[in-house]
């Protein structure tokens, strides 16, 4: 039987109908599934810059806020100094203890090799038990945060017609960067004796 050219014509047309399909179905099926995938990329990505958008945004206003107000940044680099600055640490114990009435007796900083940002102090301090308990309150609300991590007390003597306290007191602070431990004791400066 012979196929007219109509017949052949709609074979034809039907054979390449089925080949494109086919070729749509295992070509361009796994392409839209790519192109899917990178349409859920780009929102994360989107989602992402916009976050970072935010971030970026907040970070120059605090950097403006910062750099326009040098009383916060001269704070914040007592309160967080990028080196151990044992010196000004000790003139700051020791105007807290001379502002309580105390006699700052020593002080001692000591580093550890298992934490290198951290200094350990051991401060020694005689006055009234009320004035101690004052130089530990002036201690725990100071601008450079310390951490009380042991306290002692002994009696000592009478003066002025009450009995003084000396307190030993442990205290950690916090650096930047690795301490260098020295014994500060006696002398005329912070930290020494009265």
């Amino acid at each position: 039987m012979a196929l007219s050219n109509r017949d052949r014509t709609l074979i034809v047309g039907l054979g390449a109908g089925l080949f494109g399909f086919a070729g749509w179905f295992f070509w361009l099926s796994p392409t839209a599934a790519a192109i899917d995938h990178q349409q859920q990329r780009i929102q994360e990505l989107d989602q992402t810059l916009t976050m970072l958008t935010k971030r970026q945004a907040l970070l120059a206003a605090t950097s403006h806020e910062i750099t326009s107000n040098p009383d916060a940044v001269k704070l914040l680099t007592l309160g967080a100094p990028a080196t151990s600055d044992i010196q000004n640490l000790l003139a700051s114990l020791d105007a807290m203890a001379t502002t309580g009435g105390l006699r700052l007796a020593s002080v001692q900083p000591s580093n550890s090799a298992d934490h290198p940002t951290e200094v350990t102090l051991t401060v020694s301090v005689t006055g009234t038990f009320s004035a101690v308990r004052a130089f530990v309150g002036a201690v725990e609300q100071n601008v450079r945060p310390l951490v009380i991590q042991a306290l002692s007390l002994a009696s000592g003597a009478s003066g002025s017609g009450s009995t003084l306290v000396t307190a030993t007191i442990n205290l950690g602070a916090t650096t930047a960067s690795a301490p260098v431990a020295q014994r500060v004791s006696g002398g005329g400066g912070a930290g020494a004796k009265r």
